[in-house]
């Protein structure tokens, strides 16, 4: 590899990063590759959460390789792991560390719930004050489904879509939208 850690960073859960390193092949016979299962002390238990792509090839002399490794998180929390890269015969075993950590949207309401007193006909309604809190270190973008027809647009745009980047898990591939901005229109 070109290198041998590989630090994704903070991400949203719900959210992936993709970063590609290059195999390379210094010799002058071809060379089988692929990654194994790291042992249990080396993050194993992390391995589900990193993906390579592909994780085994053959590479000619002097032939390079990019691999996709992708960080999908499903759990709030540092994640890290070892993944072992073998050579076929060769007892030598090269590692890549991945690591990076999963964040999750902190929202809170104050009061936590509320009571909106009955409205007699004929009187103007009554107002409750709620007051939301962002506790996270990322921009929220609350929508009301029942009123913004934007939601309800991009929905339909995303449906009628052909060519959408889905990876074999049948989950969407596209950068983050920024909140308050539009969806991408190409």
């Amino acid at each position: 590899f070109d290198t041998e850690v590989v630090n994704f960073g903070s991400i949203l859960l719900g959210q992936c990063r993709v970063y590609e390193v290059q195999v390379y092949n210094p010799k002058e016979i071809p060379c089988e590759w692929f990654l194994s299962r790291p042992m249990a002390n080396d993050g194993a238990k992390d391995l589900q959460y990193f993906e390579c792509i592909p994780n085994a090839g053959t590479l000619a002399p002097k032939q390079r390789v990019n691999v996709q490794l992708r960080f999908t998180p499903k759990e709030a929390r540092k994640h890290s792991v070892k993944i072992p890269f073998k050579v076929s015969n060769n007892d030598k075993t090269h590692h890549l560390l991945c690591k990076g950590c999963a964040s999750q949207y902190d929202l809170s309401f104050d009061p936590p719930f509320v009571k909106v007193p009955p409205v007699q006909p004929h009187q103007s309604g009554n107002v409750v004050t709620v007051e939301m809190k962002n506790g996270s270190n990322f921009d929220i973008e609350v929508i009301a489904l029942d009123f913004d027809g934007n939601y309800y647009a991009d929905e339909n745009k995303l449906e009628q879509c052909e060519g959408i980047p889905w990876d074999a898990n049948d989950v969407l591939l596209l950068p983050p939208r920024a909140p308050g901005a539009p969806l991408d229109s190409s």
